[in-house]
């Protein structure tokens, strides 16, 4: 997931993709969250949401190329956020965009994410 700000919402998600990355370990499953945005003005946010969310296994970083972010994932400047979901063999299933990340948007993602891993969030821990 590539995100120009760091708020409400991109904790929420990465909340969200926490719980269901560490549900679905077994499948290898992962996620990353790339800010675009220079280091030194969100590495404090950064560090608050993922103590504030007890991330595990969602890596909250800052891309070196900023906010033009990586090259190869020709990220349109006027996106603020673009999640790209791969399967198990790399092949990219889906690329979502958003505006914002409310909890529609949210929502949308996880889906997505579930899908690809042929899960729902919570799966497991219902079977306990």
């Amino acid at each position: 997931m590539f995100a120009r700000k760091a708020d409400d919402g991109l904790a929420s998600l990465a909340g969200k993709l926490d719980k269901v990355v560490t549900q679905n370990a077994d499948k290898k499953a992962c996620a990353t969250v790339v800010l675009l945005a220079k280091k030194d003005d969100v590495a404090k946010k950064l560090e608050e949401i993922a103590k504030e969310k007890k991330l595990e296994r969602v890596p909250l970083t800052v891309s070196k190329d900023e906010a033009k972010g990586p090259e190869d994932y020709n990220i349109p400047k006027d996106t603020n956020v673009m999640i790209v979901v791969y399967d198990k063999s790399m092949e990219v299933t889906q690329v979502l965009t958003f505006e914002k990340l409310d909890d529609k948007a949210i929502d949308e993602a996880v889906k997505a994410f579930e899908k690809v891993l042929a899960t729902k969030a919570g799966e497991k821990d219902e079977k306990k």
